[in-house]
């Protein structure tokens, strides 16, 4: 009877130590949306494990491989890093992006719609092997926009 007591135990054990390691993860980086010179310019910022980061832009230390903007499920844009060297063109997968503007270091798998008033958008930012982003925004009805948080 005991054998079995002190065999639950570890089992049990072994099962808590693997959900605390899971919910340890980092929590994906928050993708802003803000209105700059009337472009839509995605700026990224750390989430921090308990609380946000009030200010400042974390751009340049964050990554991705793949950015998609979607509407009700349908991707508006999605742009994609291009793989190896690129002639004239320096290596920089980080943020800021502006929405719709070619980069030399990506390339366009959908192109750009244009953003509607009223619509909201997810923004997913794939880091591959990394944390990834996540955002949402809204267009408002005099042209603005609205950060939403996800």
């Amino acid at each position: 009877m005991e054998i079995c007591f002190v065999r639950f135990r570890n089992a049990a054990i072994l099962f808590g130590a693997g959900l605390l390691l899971n919910s340890c993860q980092p929590p994906p980086y928050e993708i802003i949306a803000q209105l700059e010179n009337g472009n839509v310019v995605l700026h990224a910022r750390y989430s921090g494990l308990i609380f946000g980061k009030p200010f400042g832009w974390d751009d340049h230390r964050l990554t991705f491989v793949q950015l998609s903007i979607s509407k009700d499920d349908k991707i508006v844009w999605q742009i994609e890093a291009i793989r190896g060297k690129t002639p004239n063109c320096p290596i920089d997968l980080s943020f800021p992006v502006i929405y719709g503007k070619q980069r030399c270091d990506y390339r366009t798998t959908v192109q750009p719609e244009n953003l509607v008033k009223n619509g909201v958008y997810t923004i997913i930012a794939d880091a591959e092997m990394r944390e990834n982003g996540e955002g949402s925004f809204a267009i408002t009805s005099t042209g603005g926009i609205r950060v939403l948080r996800m």
